[in-house]
């Protein structure tokens, strides 16, 4: 999320949050709601820090507000906007390259 994108980040937060009053508690994941298991762990989008599933966050990728923690671990909705925000950024990069030459 970029910085005009804050209040989005918020609702996205809210909207998880709010699925789980208890997220160490949950016994299924929020979003695809498979049961948690020994195995099929719990974690959290380092972006949105929304409670999901590894199914449910196959992404890694550095996150705006973090740069450099590197590559973490994020949720499909934030993996969407966020590479969404790349893509818009590298099409400003190209825009000024091509000016520039």
């Amino acid at each position: 999320f970029s910085p005009s994108n804050v209040g989005e980040r918020e609702d996205h937060r809210a909207s998880t949050s709010s699925q789980v009053s208890d997220p160490e508690k949950a016994s299924r994941c929020p979003r695809c709601s498979t049961p948690f298991t020994t195995t099929f762990r719990r974690h959290h989008c380092r972006n949105c820090a929304g409670l999901v599933c590894d199914d449910c966050s196959r992404h890694r990728m550095r996150v705006p507000t973090d740069p450099s923690a590197g590559n973490v671990r994020v949720c499909d909705a934030c993996a969407l906007t966020i590479g969404e925000s790349h893509a818009a950024s590298m099409e400003e990069d190209v825009d000024i390259s091509s000016e520039i030459v």
